[in-house]
């Protein structure tokens, strides 16, 4: 996965405050665990403020 999937998830999240099973389809299951890992740490930690969504992935 290109750091611009990653983002564009993020964004997607950001502004709709969802993403679709079919979209997480679309990432390798290495980048998926990656990104389920920052989601989740986003959700316990942020409380699921949009506001303080990561804008780029590590």
């Amino acid at each position: 996965m290109s750091k611009l999937d990653c983002e564009k998830l993020l964004q997607m999240i950001e502004e709709t405050g969802t993403i679709t099973l079919a979209d997480l389809k679309i990432l390798p299951l290495k980048e998926l665990e990656e990104f389920l890992d920052e989601l989740r740490t986003w959700c316990i930690y942020s409380g699921g403020d949009k506001k303080k969504l990561k804008k780029k992935k590590k």
